[in-house]
């Protein structure tokens, strides 16, 4: 009797599907301003935003365009000068730390405050190592790594923006044992003053001062060379250096109880760019392999420069996911879509990242991100193509995306509703394949609605977490990524 009355109380608390808690909020993220070389000041983007039916934006201008290039005797002020000089080629000398981290933080804040219907948040979009190749005196100088990016925001404290870690903003700039040794001209001064006084009789005292005032020369160009004695972790001096510097950045950020993204991983960069008699070399090679051996970040953009080697079925992203079901990994990460929008050159329809919020504040905008409640849609048709529902459930409760149902895998149904209601193109068909665990398991077809349904009709290994995710394609080569449900053994 007990069991019946307790099936009863189940049936009469079980709540509706959890997505119905959720309102969907269409956003885009990676906005530029021209706090950072964009075409709109931060309250036009505002309203571009709102013209197009966006009600979340995160904005995320570049942290620091410093791509200082110093050698000696004054690497410091030469660097500063070759810098700027070479921003200026980029066409970007603007920052948000140029402009004020926490003026920045503010307006973006009062911005919040001014518009109706639109979530905005402040977020920068950093460049954490880059590393110099060839030589300025000889017209070869190359640039690595100048586009290889990752998005940060979410922290609680604006002032976290002022420190955040780069080569550019000195990669964590500190005195130490270094900082003592280098000051070794000083010794060297002190001792040609000696020798200067312990020879003043000496039928060599003309050569010995043209020496000593040689040392002395050299000395003081060494004490210029290594001002400002602070030395940081990387520099870009020293050629390529792995994925540290971007896991520092990473570490830092989340230490900071922000979110990180790595922002268009499958970009390849090599052009040249000439400002006489400046000539400098760029290359930025696809990087997306670093979302391997990076940890606890919490995601990358998947559009559109996320499409070849990391979204396909078994490819990157479920490398990675594989790695947290099976526990070698802390956290899995997201898929968002990245719009890089820096003016009305390009729609911010284009590239939309759809976030399932509680509340519609901005604090759970990065909630929704840390937690997996969004899904990415990118191509021309974005802003019509909807992820109505996405959920995993068995006979007793039910999950949605980045949540977790405990249960035996046996007679678990996973399903989804996508909706396409471009009216222009509403007669074409979708389609969408579920993947579990990297693996294609069904293709689903369907017009205007597709409603997938998959029953999981056999045990799978009860000793890790299983995921499920959803890859759709609507008309026009517009496509949409759900983020993964996870499917644990237990009850």
């Amino acid at each position: 009797m007990r069991i019946f009355l307790l099936a009863f109380v189940l049936l009469i608390i079980h709540v509706d599907p959890v997505t119905a808690q959720w309102q969907q909020a269409r956003g885009v993220i990676h906005l530029d301003t021209t706090v950072s070389g964009g075409d709109y000041t931060p309250s036009e983007m505002a309203k571009f935003l709102k013209e197009n039916d966006i009600e979340v934006g995160v904005f995320t201008d570049h942290d620091t365009v410093k791509f200082d290039y110093g050698f000696f005797p004054t690497r410091w002020l030469i660097g500063k000068m070759t810098g700027w000089a070479i921003a200026s080629a980029f066409g970007r000398t603007e920052s948000v730390q140029s402009f004020g981290a926490e003026v920045y933080v503010a307006r973006i804040k009062e911005l919040n405050a001014e518009t109706d219907g639109v979530i905005l948040l402040p977020g920068v979009e950093a460049i954490p190592f880059f590393y110099w190749e060839g030589s300025l005196l000889f017209n070869t100088l190359g640039i690595h790594n100048a586009y290889k990016h990752l998005l940060a925001f979410g922290f609680d404290d604006p002032g976290d923006y002022t420190s955040i870690p780069s080569v550019g903003n000195g990669f964590y700039r500190s005195f130490g044992t270094h900082s003592l040794l280098s000051l070794w001209p000083v010794g060297l001064i002190f001792l040609v003053f000696q020798i200067f006084k312990a020879t003043t009789n000496s039928p060599l005292r003309g050569l010995i001062k043209t020496v000593g005032i040689f040392l002395i020369v050299l000395s003081g160009l060494f004490l210029t060379q290594n001002f400002s004695y602070a030395f940081t972790r990387y520099d870009q001096y020293h050629g390529d250096q792995g994925v540290a510097p971007y896991q520092d950045f990473i570490d830092y950020v989340t230490e900071k109880n922000g979110v990180v993204f790595w922002a268009h991983p499958e970009i390849e960069v090599n052009r040249v760019i000439q400002n006489p008699p400046l000539k400098v070399t760029m290359k930025t090679a696809p990087y997306h392999s670093d979302l391997l051996y990076t940890q606890n970040y919490t995601g990358f953009s998947a559009f559109h420069e996320g499409m070849k080697h990391i979204i396909p079925p078994g490819a990157i992203w479920d490398r990675v996911l594989n790695e947290y079901a099976e526990g070698k990994r802390d956290r899995p990460i997201w898929a968002i879509a990245e719009g890089d929008v820096e003016g009305d050159a390009f729609s911010p329809q284009f590239s939309e990242t759809v976030f399932m919020l509680k509340e519609r504040t901005q604090a759970d905008v990065i909630d929704a991100l840390k937690e997996g409640r969004i899904y990415a849609v990118g191509g021309p048709n974005s802003h019509f193509f909807n992820l109505e529902t996405f959920e995993i459930a068995s006979d007793l409760n039910k999950a949605a995306s980045g949540q977790t149902l405990r249960a035996d895998s046996k007679d678990v149904t996973v399903t989804a509703k996508l909706t396409f209601n471009n009216p222009e193109e509403k007669r074409k068909g979708i389609q969408a394949t579920l993947i579990r665990d990297g693996e294609p398991v069904g293709n689903f077809k369907g017009v205007g609605t597709l409603v997938l349904s998959f029953k999981e009709i056999k045990n799978l290994n009860p000793d890790r977490i299983h995921y499920y995710r959803v890859d759709a394609s609507a008309p026009n080569q517009t496509r949409l990524l759900s983020n993964p449900v996870f499917l644990a053994p237990g009850s």
